[in-house]
């Protein structure tokens, strides 16, 4: 929050509640941990972005590597949100230079990965799932939990306060990487290879992304 606006942000504390979410619920301890590394790297990174320096280039290099060994999504993420932020750069400067020195450093994890799809193993198959149900459903993931009545009200409240939240407050333009993430997740496929649920882990990130941008 701090990076994005450029001060401390309060809805960090507010944001802070998600980390209790349906993957949390599922056991997916390593993806939630995966989103929090996610969160710091991308920080990082907008602070340095404009003035990368070897030695920044160097640690955002090496922060990326650690995203990628925490979680693959977690590298996802920062690949997805750095990109679309050095995007709307170059859309502002049109400098193809600039944009490739702030986003060269994410090449290290693709190598790995590289590396690793050359081993054995077998590749499971994509499966999508377009029910508006069933996205909906995952649309709640932040609150998400076993009595139906409780989600609902949840929803309808936190919404309320969005959208009272909303006037008055600045919007920094960050809130296209949560729209961004909104977006793949309605065209990810639900299973992708070996990893389920792959639609679903753009939803947490993508609250986020879109309440940090906000500065009330």
């Amino acid at each position: 929050g701090k990076a994005i606006a450029g001060k401390p942000n309060w809805l960090a504390v507010v944001c802070a509640l998600t980390f209790y979410n349906s993957e949390l619920l599922k056991g997916l301890v390593n993806f939630v941990f995966g989103i929090a590394v996610f969160l710091c790297v991308f920080a990082f990174w907008l602070r340095v972005r404009n003035r990368m320096s070897p030695i920044a280039f160097a640690l955002c290099a090496l922060l990326s590597v650690v995203a990628f060994l925490s979680h693959l999504s977690s590298f996802v993420l920062l690949s997805v949100a750095c990109s679309t932020v050095a995007f709307l750069d170059f859309v502002r400067h049109r400098s193809l230079l600039k944009s490739t020195v702030e986003l060269a450093w994410l090449g290290f994890p693709v190598l790995l990965t590289l590396l690793f799809l050359r081993g054995s193993g077998r590749v499971g198959p994509m499966i999508w799932s377009f029910h508006w149900k069933t996205k909906l459903i995952l649309l709640l993931s932040p609150f998400r939990s076993y009595n139906l009545s409780l989600i609902a009200a949840v929803a309808v409240i936190l919404l309320l306060c969005f959208i009272v939240m909303l006037k008055g407050s600045k919007v920094h333009r960050t809130w296209v990487v949560g729209v961004v993430f909104f977006a793949l997740f309605i065209i990810s496929p639900n299973d992708l290879f070996t990893a389920s649920n792959v639609a679903e882990r753009y939803v947490i990130p993508g609250y986020l992304v879109l309440f940090l941008s906000i500065e009330p």
